[in-house]
């Protein structure tokens, strides 16, 4: 559709909320990624007041991980980054080597959004079906990454289709996330063989943005055919705020990274070929021709009088049939190897 196959596996280090609001510790979190070996680290841009509307209460998460008494705005409100704040972050996450993106969750946003974006530019699964977000993004030149959290398959048809005729399909990419909006998610519900699915029905790349808390998820759904993989990391997962209990701590985001890029180093090709260590090891495993017993000159070979074993060198038992009911041109001992 738009978008060429990915190889290597680009590894999302989602911040988003995990700061708490501090700039230090946004800067930590920065630092960390880095170590640990996530390619990108990904950041939220709002404006509680566009998004949420006073009234609306918080999600059973973040009640459980904050104030239960909390309303989605004020919870909200005191999570933002300023626009100052973000590209401070963008220019610090520069130059520590690190690639940086963000996620947009109001229309009037995806402009600065997309400049300080370095490749790509999220849409949360709360936005997948917001029109009025996904209609500005014609001009946008970055690659859309769609979040598919707490959707249906019809629904995710009808968004691409409705992105289709919004995008220039041949200068715009769409990546699919799958996603399930819980947080964490349990693994027995992370369903993620409708990667698999979703490639084939959309014709799309599609990655993984992982909520649960398994260092092994990501290597999993590398193999099923994400090339894109998004996990959050925090500090602590103690610390105060709504996504910290769904988030890998420095050390187990680092054993998420290792299993992923272990994964990649073992699936290989899709063809058959031998390693160095293989063709050396293989005349000293594979058997080979030798007398059972005494053979005399003239006498016929058969299985009778001959055997496989393990000698190094000789004639492959595959070459069997061609020394079968022919005659010995010499005597042979047991064991010797029969040429």
């Amino acid at each position: 559709m738009y978008s060429k196959q990915l190889n290597k596996v680009e590894i999302i280090a989602e911040i988003g909320v995990n700061h708490n609001g501090k700039l230090s510790h946004a800067k930590k979190l920065i630092l960390k990624a880095k170590k640990v070996g996530a390619d990108y680290v990904k950041f939220q841009y709002f404006k509680a007041e566009n998004i949420v509307s006073d009234y609306c209460v918080a999600a059973s998460y973040q009640k459980k991980n904050t104030d239960k008494n909390i309303k989605q705005f004020d919870l909200l409100k005191k999570l933002e980054l300023s626009k100052k704040q973000l590209i401070y972050l963008k220019k610090f996450s520069k130059k520590n080597k690190i690639k940086f993106m963000c996620s947009v969750f109001y229309e009037d946003d995806i402009g600065f959004v997309s400049s300080i974006s370095d490749k790509y530019i999220k849409i949360p699964s709360g936005e997948l079906t917001n029109i009025f977000l996904l209609r500005k993004l014609k001009n946008i030149k970055k690659t859309i990454i769609l979040s598919t959290g707490a959707s249906k398959i019809s629904e995710i048809i009808k968004i691409i289709k409705f992105l289709k005729k919004k995008m220039n399909k041949n200068k715009k990419n769409l990546i699919l996330m799958h996603c399930v909006t819980s947080y964490p998610v349990h693994i027995q519900n992370l369903n993620l063989n409708i990667i698999k699915k979703l490639k084939k029905i959309t014709n799309l790349n599609v990655g993984f943005s992982d909520h649960s808390n398994s260092t092994i998820s990501g290597a999993i759904s590398y193999l099923l055919g994400a090339r894109i993989i998004e996990k959050h990391l925090t500090l602590d997962n103690h610390d105060i705020g709504p996504d910290h209990k769904s988030s890998l701590n420095p050390d187990n985001f680092k054993k998420f990274v290792g299993a992923i890029r272990d994964a990649e180093k073992m699936i290989g090709k899709n063809f058959k070929t031998m390693t160095r260590d293989e063709l050396s090891n293989k005349k000293l495993v594979r058997k080979y021709i030798v007398a059972k017993k005494k053979i005399k000159i003239n006498e016929k070979f058969s299985f009778s009088n001959l055997k496989s074993m393990r000698t190094g060198k000789g004639n492959g038992v595959l070459n069997i049939f061609k020394i079968i009911n022919k005659k010995s041109k010499k005597n042979y001992n047991k064991n010797e190897i029969v040429l």
